[in-house]
């Protein structure tokens, strides 16, 4: 230990502590212990404190006891905290440890070849595998977080339960290990209950909620379940072993949930009263006589030394985890303080570093239109959606629109939450444009002025054109003199007026309270409508733009932005990224250019391919799948009962994080790269490599 002249706060209460605290002898000052759900009491002679402690006792540095792959998520933790302040965090040699700094991503490289291990498995007769991180994988960070969510369920009295549940495990298997045992999920239940109080009913109500929650996050690694299906096909008999406090049966039903099958039997610790680094690989060795055996696992020590001390081969596959810290993502997503932040990096995991291996081209890569829209969009377009159901909620309005197009598939997620959570407003996709809507507003000069005042980037006659639908032969009369173009299209707003009012009356809408929904905008489109409804109504922006030169009329429209406008000075990030969402968001329609007499819509001609259109079509596919995949992992097991809805737009920077991977991660589809963003109105263009 080099690390002197520091007071150091050791995290960590096993047996790397007790030995650290024995070298450690008078020559460091080590002002006490730190864990994880353990805030008070003492262990080795020494308080146990909680972080906040930290700075009144001068601590300088934390050095963290315990394996690496603890110690990783120990330093995610807590370096938030710690560099708040000043406080360094180190290991046992006093090398300083820190969360992977960002930059782009600086390696794909997966674990062993997939025809490689295929070969292997063809040597031996049988193949055993690891369950957790190799076979299977939680849609969340740490298993911990299993906990969190069963006390998000309310289905407990403990205002404590995550951690509780932790403590009763830790202090019953240090119980246990002393009578050479280690607890199953009932033991751990029953000591929980006996410590806290709880009734036989409280604590198995806790108990299922707590294995519901297992198989909700369960996602199976779909390319690793092929290698057990291919050792079946070949006549290999297979076994799974595990380091666990669920059953085998409790192991057996997330398997079967995940349609794992074909394996012999299960051999866990909790029932065979020892671990992989113990004896449990004796278990299989008895099973299976002399016959050769082949272990695939995630862990060095577990499986790979363990069962070649029984004279085992072991191949190790990389789990998610590991494949993210590598790979040099975790520092472009180092928000894991929430729960929400939590379960939406699981996600990404379970999807992006699903596989252990690389795909022919040798790279890891966003390939395919759903997983572009579920990796990347997906995230932050459900914070917005969680938000406006909220704020609708609040406000009590009865109908929402979206308008076209940016709101057809933000409607579509608005009503999968109506679904859910029983919210009676009526979300309606609403045909509108800049142009529809501004021609619909205007009724004196002054109307025409301001939206001919309005930015294009093009001539004044492409203006015209665009705008104001003025035929070449209607602007050839009027001479280029502006009182005659302001007097046509005066006249030419009284017809399309009484054209849009014709749509409006099919639609049968009441006089009360609306709300409209706009992605981005100077509330063009709000003002206008208000003006054809004669009422006020209540936008909800994702962001609202406020213009220089922005008319008073727009001033006083009462709009909530997700995000407030931007500055000049701050253009990137969500601020420069908007527009590639805009894009994404769009229906399969062209841009509306007005009603016929009749109320129907006449759209502007359609600048995109049918291919572009399919890959659109796929996008929100994915985004929707997100969508609804994570609603379902926050939805009580309580009566269908949904929770904790106030909470889900806690991750909004993590999300912007995620979208803006799309400058940062391999995205290969050519589709995507060729589109482009357009905005008739203005006037302007540009291409997806251009905003990238």
């Amino acid at each position: 230990m080099k690390e002197k002249q520091h007071s150091i706060a050791v995290y960590g209460l096993g047996n790397s502590t007790k030995e650290i605290l024995k070298r450690a002898g008078n020559h460091v000052h080590i002002v006490g212990l730190l864990d994880g759900y353990r805030t008070e009491g003492e262990m080795y002679g020494m308080p146990i404190l909680s972080m906040e402690e930290l700075p009144a006792r001068n601590v300088t540095a934390v050095l963290v006891a315990a394996r690496p792959a603890s110690k990783r998520i120990i330093v995610n933790r807590i370096a938030g905290f710690c560099k708040a302040h000043g406080i360094k965090i180190i290991d046992a040699e006093g090398n300083e440890l820190s969360v992977r700094a960002a930059g782009s991503p600086v390696s794909f490289t997966a674990g062993t070849d997939r025809r490689e291990i295929m070969d292997k498995m063809d040597a031996h007769e049988v193949i055993s595998f690891d369950v957790f991180e190799t076979l299977l994988m939680r849609r969340t960070l740490y298993p911990s977080d299993v906990f969190e969510m069963v006390e998000r369920m309310g289905m407990t009295r403990m205002p404590s339960f995550a951690k509780e549940r932790q403590v009763a495990e830790w202090e019953l298997g240090r119980k246990a290990a002393l009578l050479g045992r280690i607890p199953g999920l009932d033991e751990i239940y029953g000591y929980l209950a006996e410590k806290n109080g709880l009734t036989a009913a409280e604590t198995e109500r806790l108990k299922r909620a707590e294995l519901e929650v297992e198989k909700r996050l369960a996602e199976p690694r779909r390319e690793i379940c092929g290698l057990l299906r291919y050792a079946v096909e070949q006549g290999k008999k297979v076994y799974l072993v595990s380091d666990m406090y669920l059953s085998a049966e409790q192991i057996g039903e997330l398997l079967k949930k995940c349609g794992i099958t074909g394996y012999e039997k299960i051999l866990v610790s909790c029932e065979c009263g020892t671990g992989k680094e113990g004896a449990l690989f004796s278990f299989l060795r008895e099973e299976v006589g002399t016959a050769s055996v082949l272990h695939l696992g995630d862990s060095k020590e577990a499986d790979a030394e363990a069962p070649a001390r029984y004279g085992m081969d072991g191949i190790l596959l990389p789990n998610a985890l590991d494949l993210f810290e590598k790979s040099g993502l975790s520092g472009k997503l180092d928000r894991q303080d929430t729960l929400e932040e939590r379960v939406k990096l699981g996600m990404f995991l379970a999807r992006f570093f699903n596989s252990p291996f690389l795909s022919d081209t040798g790279r890891r890569a966003v390939r395919e239109p759903e997983d572009l829209g579920y990796l990347l969009f997906a995230s932050m377009l459900t914070d917005f959606t969680v938000w406006l159901w909220q704020r609708v909620k609040e406000s009590g309005e009865k109908t929402v629109l979206f308008g076209a197009r940016d709101g057809f598939l933000i409607r579509q997620m608005f009503d999968v939450l109506q679904e859910k959570a029983g919210h009676a407003a009526e979300g309606l996709y609403f045909l509108t444009s800049r142009t529809s809507a501004v021609f619909a507003g205007i009724r004196k000069e002054e109307d025409v002025d301001d939206a001919v005042g309005m930015g294009f980037g093009g001539s004044r006659k492409e203006m015209l054109r665009t705008r104001f639908l003025l035929t070449e032969e209607e602007m050839e009369k009027c001479g280029g003199e502006a009182a005659k173009e302001k007097s046509l299209i005066l006249e030419k707003a009284d017809e399309k007026r009484m054209n849009y009012l014709t749509y409006v009356r099919k639609l049968g809408l009441e006089k009360g309270k609306k709300a409209f929904f706009d992605f981005v905008s100077t509330g063009t489109c709000q003002l206008a409508l208000e003006k054809l409804f004669g009422e006020k109504m209540q936008g909800y922006y994702f962001m609202r733009l406020m213009e220089a030169g922005s008319g008073g009329e727009k001033k006083q429209l009462r709009i909530h932005g997700f995000y407030p406008s931007p500055s000049r000075e701050k253009p990137e990030g969500i601020y420069g990224d908007y527009l590639i969402l805009e894009n994404i968001l769009t229906s399969p329609d062209p841009s509306l250019q007005e009603f016929d007499r009749d109320g129907r819509p006449v759209y502007l001609p359609e600048h995109r391919s049918e291919g572009e259109l399919s890959f659109l079509g796929k996008v929100h596919a994915g985004i929707l799948s997100y969508f609804r995949e994570y609603l379902d992992l926050w939805e009580s097991g309580a009566a269908g009962r949904t929770f904790a809805w106030e909470g889900l737009t806690g991750s909004r920077e993590l999300s912007e994080m995620m979208l803006g991977l799309v400058h940062g991660i391999p995205v290969e589809n050519e589709v995507f790269l060729g589109m482009e963003w357009t905005d008739s109105f203005y006037g302007r263009k540009a291409g997806i490599r251009e905003l990238l």
